[in-house]
């Protein structure tokens, strides 16, 4: 009886140990899990995420940050503009906010920005090491930007804190500029069914 007793302890004890490691490294998985258990999205919030060309996953992950599409004064309140650029979403680490445009002539603007409030949540989750070969990649691209527009909006974003630049510029070569170097184009393929 007591060899019975200390192998089912054993068991009980390594299975434990077993979970606490499975659960530890598969920590995002459980948190993405468990934030979606009480979570569905809306029409308008689940339409954004087919438009913009979302993968699974990374709808997933836009879907973990519970986007709100806002109207102007409650937007104005969940993201207070201290940007020289137009502020048209924000994520800060918990959520994702959408102003709500409505002018015909901005079509798609949600989506684009759904998409790339969704890459700086894509971003914050990259280990370091990933981190690091992303931001080389990123750097690369910088360097070949032509486009006045995105060029003034990233020496803004360098201007008020060169720590943003590489997390910005994630975000708005993953949503705004249409020719990638291909090993870029290849990292964002994650991120999206459809980048166009």
């Amino acid at each position: 009886m007591g060899l019975i007793k200390t192998v089912t302890k054993a068991t009980v004890s390594a299975l434990l140990v077993i979970t606490a490691l499975v659960l530890l490294v598969n920590k995002q998985s459980v948190y993405d899990w468990y934030a979606l258990l009480d979570y569905s999205p809306n029409t308008s919030i689940s339409t954004l995420a087919v438009n913009s060309g979302m993968s699974s996953r990374s709808t997933n992950v836009f879907y973990v940050y519970k986007p709100e599409i806002l109207e102007k004064n409650a937007f104005n309140a969940s993201c207070p503009v201290n940007e020289e650029t137009i502020v048209l979403g924000c994520y800060d680490g918990q959520k994702i906010y959408l102003f709500n445009v409505t002018d015909q002539k901005l079509n798609g603007i949600k989506e684009v920005t759904a998409a790339h409030e969704m890459l700086h949540a894509e971003y914050d989750r990259l280990s370091q090491k990933e981190k690091d070969k992303v931001n080389i990649l990123i750097e690369k691209q910088l360097a070949t930007i032509q486009d006045s527009r995105i060029k003034t909006n990233i020496e803004a974003y360098r201007k008020k804190d060169p720590s943003i630049v590489i997390n910005e510029a994630h975000s708005i070569f993953g949503t705004e500029v249409a020719k990638l170097d291909p090993d870029l184009e290849k990292y964002y393929s994650r991120y999206f069914t459809d980048r166009s």
